[in-house]
């Protein structure tokens, strides 16, 4: 990818991880580099002193061995480089001259006095005497003197010329050193930071990709590699000259690093760790044994607690029988921590007696506090709160179901009371004319209220069974574009006639339920009488249907012609209309006589109310 990051690169990674070892390594060498220069005076001395020193500390080793070789009769060494050494015995006479010697005498040197001394095994040995002082009338003194010269010239490339060079480079270093590490320092941590920032990123895949180290446990990954590192530091304090392996240590540590960071963007790196599957299956374990304690009833509870302080109390007191003071002093101890467990029990008790009390007066709304309380108690104690709650809620649902009995004799009386009142009068008015044309109009009205009557006691029957169960369900596969085309056909002429364009969905499928068609069928005309009454003319009415999963929605939208201006869950209650006037068509339980017909049916039915768009939704299992 083209705007790929380039922290995302493979190969930018791995000359990542080659720079950060590279700054590493000039990193420490700069370190024992400024050790070095403060071990050795560097920044309070001068070049000059410096070589002084050291040229003094080659001399004094080559006078070591010119003393030891003359004592133990080995040849002394003519080619002494840049050095020019004489031997003196302990009566001051020259043993031995180096050549130059002589033409180096008189210039500045060093002197080098030794003693000759046997040790209590036999041998002998060269006692150095620091300064060159000693007690010249000592018996058993046996002093040699070395004097030595350096040839200033250097001409021999000796350990006199080498340490001269390295003091020349180190004191031209002694500054430009930190500049070096402070940008070793810098490079090591824009490295780190690169690698940290393209730690589970691959070139051309999305998102974080583990890679097969994310396998690993992070905890037994970390352990292999604190180990290894500890090989490591007792292999480099036993060989100092195994620079390597703390070269290989950066690049295993930042590499550690790295997946810490992968697994940190992943999420919940803890979980991939062997020490928290432990711990999760012991979580699991004690919820398994809890659960199981949970299940005993409380008395065997009780005696099985009683069993274990008694246990208890067995165990601690047995290594004590003999020791009064202790004794009694533990007695002590285990009655004030069961006396706290008493008074805690009986609280606790106390509690749950005051909520009982508390339900049985009538106060449904009082609730138990079970925050401190364990066990048993606390399911206890829930319960009482679930008693309350649970009257509380049949209370509440007793009350609607009086209030929804009255509005029901209310409403049933009302819309029986308006037809039943118009055939009495007009059957009167009937009695006292002689018109045979009032007579007709009469009969008309008559007709039509007689018709509204029978449509109203015919709409209660129907909801009294659907409400109850009672109505027979016969099953069958039927289909839903059939249904649908049935519907269609059936109000074509009311629909055009109300204004309004049906538009059916084809599914692109033949879609099926397993549903009983005659009462389907009294849904969708209940459905599609009410569009025809209540509809806004010069509007659409959608219908489709999709199977989802093993069911099958069917929808119908349409625009009402007056304000919904109730909820949606009201339009489901008996004897209500949209408009929640008492006066129109219709006896209001249309949809409440869907719902129920729908349910019986194994479905579901829905509304739906925004603004003026009505949503009806009825969904019934699926037949293949």
């Amino acid at each position: 990818m083209k705007n790929e990051p380039l922290s995302h690169r493979m190969w930018a990674k791995v000359l990542a991880y080659v720079l950060l070892t590279a700054c590493f390594i000039v990193l420490a060498a700069s370190a024992a580099g400024i050790w070095a220069l403060w071990e050795g005076d560097f920044y309070s001395s001068t070049p000059e002193s410096l070589k002084e020193d050291r040229f003094r500390q080659v001399c004094l080793s080559a006078a070591d061995s010119i003393v030891v070789r003359n004592r133990s009769g080995y040849p002394q060494s003519e080619n002494t480089g840049n050095g020019r050494y004489a031997l003196y015995g302990p009566s001051g006479e020259a043993v031995w001259r180096s050549a130059g010697y002589d033409e180096a005498a008189g210039s500045a040197g060093y002197l080098f006095a030794y003693r000759w001394r046997e040790d209590p095994y036999g041998g002998a040995y060269a006692e150095y005497l620091s300064g060159g002082e000693w007690d010249p009338e000592d018996p058993d003194a046996e002093v040699w003197t070395v004097r030595a010269y350096v040839d200033p010239e250097l001409p021999v490339q000796d350990g006199f010329y080498w340490a001269a060079k390295g003091i020349g480079i180190l004191w031209n270093l002694r500054v430009a050193v930190y500049p070096i590490a402070v940008l070793a320092a810098a490079g090591m941590i824009l490295c780190f930071v690169f690698l940290m920032c393209g730690a589970g990123h691959r070139a051309g895949l999305p998102g974080i990709t583990p890679g097969y180290l994310y396998r690993v446990p992070f905890d037994v990954m970390t352990a292999v590699l604190a180990f290894a590192l500890v090989l490591g530091a007792v292999a480099i304090s036993e060989s100092p000259a195994e620079p390597l392996l703390a070269v290989l240590a950066v690049p295993a540590v930042t590499g550690w690093c790295a997946s810490f960071a992968m697994r940190v963007k992943v999420g919940k790196w803890w979980e991939n760790t062997l020490i928290w599957r432990v711990l999760r299956l012991l979580g699991r374990a004690l919820r398994g044994a809890w659960r199981l304690v949970r299940g005993i009833p409380l008395v065997w509870k009780t005696v099985l607690g009683f069993l274990a302080v008694c246990v208890i109390e067995l165990l601690w007191m047995i290594p004590f029988h003999r020791d009064t003071d202790m004794f009694f002093s533990l007695w002590i101890v285990e009655r004030f921590l069961i006396g706290l467990a008493v008074l805690y029990l009986a609280l606790i008790m106390r509690r749950l007696q005051r909520g009982g009390e508390a339900l049985a007066g009538g106060d449904l709304g009082y609730h138990t506090e079970t925050k401190a309380m364990l066990w048993d108690f606390r399911r206890h104690g829930e319960d009482l709160n679930s008693i309350g709650d649970g009257m509380s809620r049949a209370v509440a649902e007793q009350m609607k179901s009086e209030r929804m009995k009255t509005e029901l004799i209310t409403n049933v009386s009302h819309d029986i009371k308006t037809p039943l009142t118009s055939v009495i009068n007009y059957v009167d008015l009937l009695k006292r004319t002689d018109d045979p044309g009032k007579a007709k109009e009469y009969l008309e009205v008559l007709d039509r209220q007689s018709r509204r009557l029978k449509k109203l006691t015919e709409d209660l029957v129907e909801m009294s069974k659907a409400a109850s169960g009672a109505v027979e369900v016969r099953p069958a596969r039927t289909s839903v574009r059939e249904l649908l085309s049935q519907a269609l056909g059936e109000y074509s002429e009311r629909l055009e006639k109300a204004g309004i364009e049906p538009v059916l969905t084809d599914p692109g499928e033949e879609l099926f339920v397993r549903a009983d068609g005659k009462l389907t069928w009294r849904v969708l005309d209940n459905l599609f009488s009410n569009v025809c009454k209540y509809g806004q003319s010069g509007t659409r009415f959608y219908i489709d249907a999709q199977r989802e999963g093993d069911e099958v929605r069917l929808r119908f939208r349409n625009v009402s012609r007056e304000a919904l201006n109730i909820p949606a869950e009201e339009l489901m209650e008996r004897f209500v209309r949209g408009d929640s006037a008492r006066g129109g068509e219709g006896s209001g339980l249309g949809l409440n006589i869907a719902k129920s017909l729908i349910e019986v049916q194994g479905g579901r039915f829905g509304l739906t109310v925004d603004g003026d768009l009505f949503k009806a939704e009825a969904v019934l299992p699926a037949d293949a």
